[in-house]
This record gives structure tokens, C-alpha cells and sequence, in this order.
């Protein structure tokens, strides 16, 4: 529901192009949280090296923070 929300409020803003991570599963799962937090971690590292690639050429610099 929240994803939703932010996605709709951004396209209201003209912004489409939107890439996700989303980490599910580790507080059902607790026997597999570690495993679920770090492949939701590497997914977001991914994302960000291909937003710089992006953003590179507008001489803008994005980092995201994995908590």
C-alpha cells in the first residue's frame, strides 16, 4: 500500500521511470533474515550504481544508505 502511494504521487510530479527494492519476508521468516536483508542490500547496491550511471552526465550524485 505505502509503495503505491509514493508511486502515484510521484507520476503525479511527471516522474515514471521508478526503480524499487523492496525487503519482504524477514520478520516472517526469521530463520532467513539475514539472507533476505542482504540480497535486499545488494539489490539496492545495483540500483545505485545504475542511477549514477544515469545521473553521471547531469553531473548529479546520488548515494542511497542501506540501515
Amino acid at each position: 500500500m505505502h509503495l503505491s502511494f509514493i508511486k502515484n504521487h510521484l507520476n503525479m510530479f511527471g516522474i515514471t521511470d521508478i526503480t524499487t527494492v523492496v525487503m519482504e519476508g524477514h520478520n516472517e521468516f526469521p530463520d532467513r533474515r539475514n539472507v533476505i536483508i542482504e540480497d535486499g542490500r545488494q539489490k539496492a547496491i545495483q540500483a545505485e550504481k545504475h542511477f549514477n550511471i544515469c545521473f553521471r552526465r547531469y553531473h548529479i550524485n546520488i548515494e542511497i544508505y542501506c540501515l
